[in-house]
């Protein structure tokens, strides 16, 4: 007896986010790498035409890949009234794209509302990937502001076991709807013969000597004032280590003035975007 087919189902993916990032670019590779045989990708944008629209980038992308690209209705300043009538626009249009899953990508515990609320009244599961800790954003009563939505959310999924504790400790989700995935990186496109000797001499690093790298936007939420201050620690011990830090950002000067104050500047490279 041969077994019936699996039903295809249709997602849609909630792009919630203003940059070109790691967020971004993981988006972009579930919305590529799903088995087209079981799934069927949409991607939504906030409709904002205003500083906190998805960028150019990242909707050119998409729509290079051939998936379909839809836009949520958004009233500037909207009243009470408007907010509703956009929720039921929303429920209608994932209705009528017969979606059967919602995933939202975001950085917040507190966005993507509408999309929740109209999945809600679709009667349409909702799942949330949240790429932050919340203690880099939230502050002490912040959890009454994510209730709301986690009683509306089939599932929290977040990225390493540290930010799973910190949205236990700081917004008091319950460990039963938090689910850690690790995010995935593309190697397709990468040489991976390449030879360790010429890049360190590309980037003007002794060849002999090990490196210790990081890459991402220069900005709070990545982090890399922490890899700065541990450079001073670890050259302490192991003198001969010396620190990449591709990306760029509005804390490329902080940080370098970091380095600067600690005396390490000749061992921390500044590559920039590569």
């Amino acid at each position: 007896m041969v077994a019936s087919p699996r039903p295809v189902r249709r997602v849609a993916i909630l792009h919630n986010g203003d940059k070109y990032g790691g967020m971004e670019k993981y988006t972009l590779l579930l919305a590529r790498y799903l088995d087209p045989n079981r799934y069927r990708v949409h991607v939504i944008i906030p409709g904002y035409f205003y500083q906190l629209a998805s960028t150019e980038r990242f909707r050119s992308e998409v729509q290079a890949l051939g998936i379909p690209l839809h836009q949520t209705p958004e009233h500037l300043g909207r009243n009470l009234l408007q907010y509703a009538q956009d929720c039921w626009k929303v429920a209608e249009m994932l209705h009528n794209l017969q979606i059967n899953i919602v995933h939202i990508q975001t950085s917040e515990a507190f966005s993507g509302r509408l999309v929740t609320l109209g999945a809600t009244i679709a009667g349409v599961p909702v799942l949330r990937s949240e790429h932050i800790p919340p203690s880099a954003y939230a502050s002490p009563g912040d959890w009454r502001r994510a209730w709301p939505l986690d009683r509306l959310t089939r599932g929290i999924l977040v990225d390493s076991a540290a930010n799973m504790q910190d949205q236990i400790d700081t917004l008091r989700r319950s460990q039963k709807k938090l689910h850690w995935l690790h995010t995935g990186i593309d190697f397709t496109h990468l040489d991976l013969s390449y030879d360790k000797a010429r890049a360190k001499a590309l980037l003007g690093l002794d060849v002999d000597r090990p490196v210790i790298g990081t890459v991402g936007r220069l900005e709070e939420q990545k982090g890399q004032r922490y890899l700065v201050q541990a450079a001073r620690q670890v050259l302490d011990v192991c003198p001969e280590a010396q620190f990449v830090i591709v990306g760029d950002g509005p804390l490329r000067e902080e940080l370098q003035e970091m380095a600067r104050a600690l005396g390490i500047t000749d061992q921390i490279h500044f590559a920039g975007f590569l």
